[in-house]
């Protein structure tokens, strides 16, 4: 089971107030809400022009699939590899610019919240696959 289906499992005995007259499924019902808050703690800690090289490296043509299959040590080539990621993930603390110190989860965790803000930020194109999400431009 994925992060977001334990999240969704655990949370929708939870909303039935919020829910009520509501046609949607309680679990695309908890996924907005989710998607809410992830932008919301986006848009308050992240400065969107500082990822204005992130989303010219997606104009360029880097693609990235995340997922369940996808090493943490892929996001971490990922964070060294676009330029301003790996300076944005510092800003977050999950990355030592100054002695490279990582942890491979933790950067992979905030790589991730960082693709998904820029996608509910319109910036990237986002597309569901088996398994995991394709980032693109």
């Amino acid at each position: 089971m994925s992060d977001l289906g334990a999240v969704v499992a655990s949370t929708v005995g939870k909303i039935e107030l919020e829910s009520v007259g509501d046609d949607a499924p309680e679990d695309r019902i908890v996924e907005r809400l989710i998607t809410k808050a992830l932008y919301a703690t986006f848009t308050r800690r992240v400065e969107l022009e500082a990822l204005e090289p992130v989303v010219e490296a997606f104009e360029d043509g880097f693609v990235v699939e995340t997922g369940e299959r996808t090493p943490s040590k892929e996001y971490v080539a990922w964070m060294r590899e676009v330029p301003g990621m790996s300076q944005a993930v510092d800003r977050l603390g999950a990355y030592d610019v100054t002695d490279g110190a990582e942890e491979p989860a933790v950067v992979a965790s905030a790589v991730e919240f960082l693709l998904e803000g820029l996608h509910l930020a319109r910036r990237i194109n986002k597309e569901r696959i088996a398994g995991g999400v394709v980032y693109h431009r």
